[in-house]
């Protein structure tokens, strides 16, 4: 086939072949990096987003029960028991809307973050109770809606915390993932550039021996040959159709 092809032709292929060989490479590297880009984008704008309002919904927990024992502290119908009341309802109502973004930023912890939803309406209906009989002057019996209140406020910040580092660790295991991911196409690009350069010297020693210099060479010792008088012998390449074939013909 390579005594058909012009040998601009031949150079023209060789070329090509290595540049698309090297597209190849660069639109492969380009996939892997727009993909580690769409994963660390989504990790630090969603996914650690998450992780800190889930530390908030703890504080306002705390927050919540903080406020209901001011009602409790102070005189019913003073200002500061009113702002205590107001504040537990800010609290919790802030709360929830931060384990629903967690919720669906970390789709496998469903079951946990709804446990922790669970939770926090026993906060809530429980110093609501206690918050409403401390503002009549009942502090007797809200006290007896505070403790249940301590004890799913307690089990709130043993499960939010425990959550979190889960959330964290995955968080984690999957930057180390990415990094081994982005080493692993770097290495992958170079491995494969170095080799594209080694089948592009070698396509190209081929083609060149076996289209160009090599029937040149021979086309060159049969000039010899009749310039030092023989004329019996036989001109190789005369039926090539490329330039080695047109001197061969000639000559």
């Amino acid at each position: 086939m390579l005594k058909n092809l012009k040998i601009s032709t031949k150079i023209i292929g060789t070329v090509v072949g290595v540049s698309l060989t090297g597209l190849a490479l660069s639109g492969f590297a380009a996939t892997q990096m727009s993909l580690i880009d769409a994963n660390y984008s989504d990790m630090v704008t969603s996914r650690d987003t998450a992780i800190v309002k889930l530390a908030r919904a703890g504080r306002n927990v705390s927050e919540a029960s903080y406020s209901a024992y001011k009602t409790i502290a102070y005189e019913g119908a003073s200002a500061e028991a009113k702002t205590a009341s107001v504040a537990r309802d800010d609290a919790i109502a802030k709360a929830t809307p931060f384990l629903e973004d967690g919720k669906a930023a970390f789709p496998f912890a469903s079951a946990q973050f709804l446990a922790l939803e669970e939770i926090l309406k026993k906060v809530d209906e429980t110093s609501k109770r206690a918050v409403d009989l401390g503002l009549s002057n009942n502090d007797d019996a809200a006290r007896a809606f505070l403790i249940s209140m301590d004890t799913a406020s307690a089990d709130f910040a043993k499960g939010y915390q425990s959550l979190r580092d889960e959330l964290l660790a995955s968080t984690a295991a999957e930057s180390d993932g990415l990094s081994a991911t982005t080493w692993s196409t770097i290495t992958m690009l170079l491995g494969g550039t170095f080799a594209a350069m080694l089948l592009g010297i070698g396509g190209a020693l081929l083609v060149s021996s076996k289209g160009i210099t090599g029937p040149l060479n021979r086309l060159s010792q049969h000039m010899s040959e009749l310039a030092s008088g023989r004329i019996d012998i036989e001109i190789e390449g005369q039926d090539r159709r490329d330039e080695v074939g047109g001197m061969a013909k000639a000559v």
